[in-house]
């Protein structure tokens, strides 16, 4: 796996880094939970924990996501009885979403994991090594 690693362009090595990443948050939260979660499902999770009521449109935007993505995530966290999605007060028309209790639970477990995660890279790499990474990510 490194010598692949260390022969790929940075586009590549990013790339198979976040493969990797996303592969251990779901194999850790699917070893401790019993509602299954992906990174895209946490992702979304923290994105509607961010806003204020988002709307199913607004979240899809702000993920840069088609609707049709978004409503099949939603319906599925929905299922989960992660996300409740609520009328909006402003718009008739407009679909609300919302974290549900265990919702809210499960996004401030996954914030957890990846910070363990996090931890786990700092004592590979140096935490000044991880946070150079994190402030050129970051970055323009």
């Amino acid at each position: 796996m490194n010598q692949v690693l260390n022969k790929s362009d940075l586009i590549d090595l990013l790339g198979e880094r976040s493969t990797q990443l996303r592969k251990q948050f779901e194999e850790l939260w699917s070893e401790r939970h019993e509602i299954p979660l992906t990174i895209s499902e946490s992702f979304i999770l923290r994105s509607i924990k961010q806003q204020t009521l988002p709307t199913i449109s607004q979240l899809s935007k702000s993920l840069d996501i088609s609707r049709q993505a978004a409503h099949k995530m939603i319906k599925n966290l929905e299922a989960k009885g992660l996300v409740e999605v609520v009328p909006s007060r402003t718009n008739n028309k407009a679909k609300c979403l919302q974290l549900t209790t265990i919702g809210e639970e499960c996004h401030n477990e996954n914030e957890l994991l990846k910070l363990e995660i996090e931890e786990s890279i700092a004592q590979k790499v140096g935490n000044e090594s991880l946070n150079l990474l994190k402030k050129i990510l970051e970055s323009d």
